[in-house]
């Protein structure tokens, strides 16, 4: 049986208003699971903010305060780090070294910002859908900054299992973005990948975090 990490997209929410909250952070701490956030600049300063800020709304996180949280909580799954603005990565890369975080993943930039990152060391993934093929991926360039792949799925589960195995096959880790964060049930496709999980061997790469789920209800898989 293969291993799956579990990530509380924008936290562990009970409503709405929760979503990349510091409430909903804590409770993805404490319930062991990784969590998926988004970054922006906002006043000169890296924020948790899906939405650009503006007017009477202003973020309740610093990109630092989150960092500082998740190691007061002492935590320990995967961050990953969706950057919605350009800019950011010294930014980024310094508070991730201040906190000595190596657990994370950065995605979702534009490919020149990709760079950017990957000179300074950083885990990128690539994004793959069925309307964006992955960029920059290993066997296409020895300099490829690509670690990873965000595997999403806007209008239905549009690849195999088989596809998965290949990237994991490749060396390449993978994210696997659940149904629901795009307004579908995600039941019948979880029961598919329960099976996956069941009846694939384990790698011979010990490392954790190899295959992820990012999904709204961490606590129900």
């Amino acid at each position: 049986m293969i291993e799956m990490e579990r990530l509380a997209h924008r936290g562990l929410w009970n409503e709405a208003t929760e979503k990349n909250s510091r409430v909903a952070f804590e409770r993805a701490f404490a319930a062991g699971f990784g969590v998926e956030t988004d970054l922006r600049d906002h006043a000169g300063t890296v924020v948790i903010s899906h939405d650009p800020p503006g007017g009477a709304t202003e973020p309740e996180l610093s990109f630092e305060d989150f960092l500082a949280l998740y190691r007061r909580c002492d935590a320990s799954g995967t961050l990953a780090l969706n950057i919605k603005a350009d800019g950011l990565s010294v930014r980024v890369h310094q508070l991730l070294k201040k906190y000595q975080l190596g657990r994370y993943f950065v995605f979702d930039m534009a490919i020149p910002d990709m760079l950017a990152y990957s000179k300074l060391g950083m885990r990128c993934f690539s994004r793959h859908s069925e309307i964006e093929i992955p960029t920059l991926l290993k066997n296409f360039s020895p300099y490829s900054p690509i670690e990873g792949i965000w595997l999403d799925s806007f209008s239905s589960i549009w690849y195999s299992t088989d596809l998965v195995r290949e990237h994991l096959a490749s060396g390449l880790d993978v994210c696997l973005v659940s149904p629901e964060l795009h307004g579908r049930d995600p039941q019948p496709w979880w029961d598919e990948l329960r099976t996956f999980l069941e009846t694939t061997p384990p790698d011979s790469d010990p490392r954790p975090g190899r295959l992820m789920l990012c999904t709204d209800f961490p606590n129900e898989f």
